[in-house]
Formats: structure tokens, sequence, C-alpha cells
């Protein structure tokens, strides 16, 4: 069975942080903002696809999307 990765708040916290609407986050990731928004509120898991983005589009490490605080794998 495949892990899921569940970031919720984490990548809501780094949008808001920038300064970024949800469209705006979501035209960056290359995403629909519905489905950021599933991402954003734990209603769907990210892809490792989505995983990259976010590194990317945030200039973060991967590292920061850890199984602590709102991150859960299932």
């Amino acid at each position: 069975m495949a892990q899921k990765l569940y970031l919720g708040t984490k990548v809501r916290k780094l949008r808001e942080t920038r300064g970024w609407t949800l469209e705006q986050c979501a035209g960056r990731l290359a995403l629909s903002p519905s489905y950021l928004s599933q991402i954003e509120t734990n209603q769907r898991p990210a892809t490792a696809r989505v995983l990259i983005a976010l590194t990317r589009a945030f200039h973060v490490d991967a590292s920061l999307f850890d199984l602590e605080g709102d991150a859960r794998l299932i």
C-alpha cells in the first residue's frame, strides 16, 4: 500500500508567510486552486510531484515537510 503524506497547515503557513493568495500559489505549483485547497485542509494527500513543486516554489528543503506537527504519513 502506498504511503500518503498530508501536509495541511504547513503548506498554508508557507503560502501565507509569503503573502500569496491560494490562486497565486496554485499557479506557481501548476495546480488548480481547489486541489491546493484540498491539500491545505488535509482532504487530499500531497503526491511526490506536488512535494517537489512545493520545495521548488517555496525554496525549502523537503525535510521541512516531515512527520512533525501537522504533517502525517499514513
